[in-house]
């Protein structure tokens, strides 16, 4: 089962590369993490929701947009 910390991991490993201002959606995660991504998805959310106690993001509805470096 893939857990919070994986999903963190994830996260954070797609925000390295982003510059500010960029975007990208959750589900390019939760695809990264099992080809049975769907499941995954509210923990996603919730992670990156969580994320601005990692580094800044500010979530939209159904995108992440990359405000400050990690």
């Amino acid at each position: 089962m893939i857990g919070r910390d994986a999903v963190a991991e994830a996260l954070l490993e797609r925000l390295a590369g982003l510059q500010s201002g960029t975007t990208f959606c959750p589900s390019e995660v939760a695809r990264s993490l099992s080809e049975d991504w769907r499941p995954l998805m509210p923990l996603v959310r919730q992670v990156a929701a969580d994320g601005n106690d990692m580094c800044e993001v500010g979530c939209l509805t159904y995108l992440l947009v990359v405000v400050g470096g990690c």
